[in-house]
């Protein structure tokens, strides 16, 4: 959704599946009996609590009724995506990140703990530092990264294969309010076109920052020096 210039997925999964039919809160009011106001209190956290219209609802909106008792998610992505983007594809893109967080917590329960930063330590204050730095706390070995899908899911990121061509972006990295981290891969993507996308991605999840200009500059940093580390590379002059 368009929160001012920053692309974000919609904070509930009531909000999610809305989008996804591309409806208005009026007319799904509508489709389900209630009223605008009581779909605007359910999107923003207060949940269904009558069971009937539980049912109406997630029967009208064609998902497992389950689903909707999922705690709202309240995605977040730290990739900033360029305002110009087409507006329906890019929402119901985001749309689907907001859904695929509920049924990951739904399958999985909480969120293995996501091991990624770090409180400290030499070289932290640069993007290659931390790239650095990360690669000793992971014990990688050196050289290319043959396995860098299970390694992101060993320390507690979600990988999931979607269809991100609307969003223009081969990988896409998402945190939700219960501590579940979901890196999104393009499924028409090659793979080192997702090799770099995973990389920059995970720069991201290390910074922490909100999307901004610097921060896609940062994460290109830390990508080059996580994929191919420089230390090495002089080691080889």
């Amino acid at each position: 959704m368009y929160a001012g210039a920053v692309l974000q997925p919609p904070h509930s999964v009531l909000q999610a599946r809305r989008v996804l039919r591309d409806w208005n809160q009026t007319q799904l009011a509508s489709a389900v009996g209630t009223t605008q106001s009581a779909i605007s209190r359910f999107e923003t956290g207060e949940g269904i609590t009558d069971p009937d219209l539980a049912a109406t609802v997630a029967d009208v909106l064609d998902i497992p009724p389950p689903l909707l008792g999922v705690r709202p998610p309240a995605p977040e992505i730290l990739h900033l995506l360029p305002p110009s983007l087409p507006r329906k594809p890019a929402n119901h893109a985001l749309a689907s990140v907001t859904m695929t967080h509920a049924r990951v917590t739904l399958m999985l329960g909480t969120p293995n703990e996501f091991l990624l930063r770090s409180p400290g330590g030499v070289g932290w204050a640069h993007p290659h530092g931390y790239a650095e730095s990360l690669r000793k706390a992971w014990e990688l070995p050196s050289g290319p990264i043959s396995r860098l899908l299970p390694t992101l899911e060993s320390h507690g990121v979600v990988c999931v294969y979607r269809d991100l061509s609307a969003l223009r972006t081969h990988a896409l990295a998402s945190t939700s309010a219960d501590g579940g981290v979901l890196m999104l891969l393009d499924s028409r993507a090659s793979r080192p076109q997702l090799a770099w996308a995973v990389a920059h991605e995970l720069g991201h999840l290390v910074f922490g920052n909100e999307p901004s200009k610097a921060g896609e500059a940062d994460a290109d940093e830390f990508a080059i020096e996580f994929l191919t580390p420089g230390r090495e590379l002089l080691d080889l002059t």
